[in-house]
């Protein structure tokens, strides 16, 4: 028995690509320019003198040569003790001519201890080391600083950017196909 056969043969279709990638470049000439300028800091002093004080005057009289008030007021202090000492001489010697019974002459002795005797009056201060006296006073200086902030400045230096865009290429590799055939076909070949 012959039968019709139908055979159906499909050729699939292929899509081929190509791609190209994007490219990008950047390029930078020089780097940025930066400037710092700094003005230097503005200083003021102003230091007043200090006070230096000298007194002498101690000295002075010890060497007999200080002043005409302060050499009357020194031997003016001495008269109250130099009266004291003369009048407890006197007392002194009236006693001793009171004693009648001394066999010693109280007249002649007493003369002669006149002669002898005087009273001690310091014409001169007294010698020291701290006559002199010496006293400083400092004046603490006056500082004024003004600080001055420093000037930048900055030059950008752009870059150059190139791109250039990425490609895709589509196109059919192989074209589909459908084939169909109808032969004969023989069950018992």
């Amino acid at each position: 028995m012959r039968l019709l056969r139908l055979s159906i043969e499909q050729t699939l279709g292929q899509i081929g690509m190509e791609t190209n990638n994007a490219k990008q470049e950047i390029e930078r000439n020089s780097p940025g320019q930066q400037t710092i300028e700094q003005k230097p800091a503005t200083l003021e002093f102003h230091s007043p003198q200090g006070e230096l004080q000298i007194d002498s005057s101690q000295a002075w009289q010890a060497y007999a040569k200080g002043g005409h008030q302060a050499w009357l007021n020194m031997i003016y202090s001495q008269m109250d003790s130099v009266f004291l000492q003369g009048l407890a001489k006197k007392v002194e010697e009236g006693k001793r001519m009171a004693q009648i019974t001394n066999p010693s002459n109280a007249f002649a002795d007493i003369s002669k201890g006149a002669l002898q005797d005087k009273p001690e009056i310091q014409y001169v201060g007294p010698a020291s080391f701290m006559n002199v006296k010496i006293s400083y006073t400092m004046n603490t200086p006056q500082i004024n600083i003004q600080a001055n902030k420093p000037e930048i400045n900055y030059t950008v230096s752009k870059p150059e950017f190139t791109y250039t865009p990425g490609k895709v290429d589509i196109y059919m590799r192989q074209m589909q196909s459908i084939k169909i055939t109808v032969s004969e076909y023989d069950w018992y070949k």
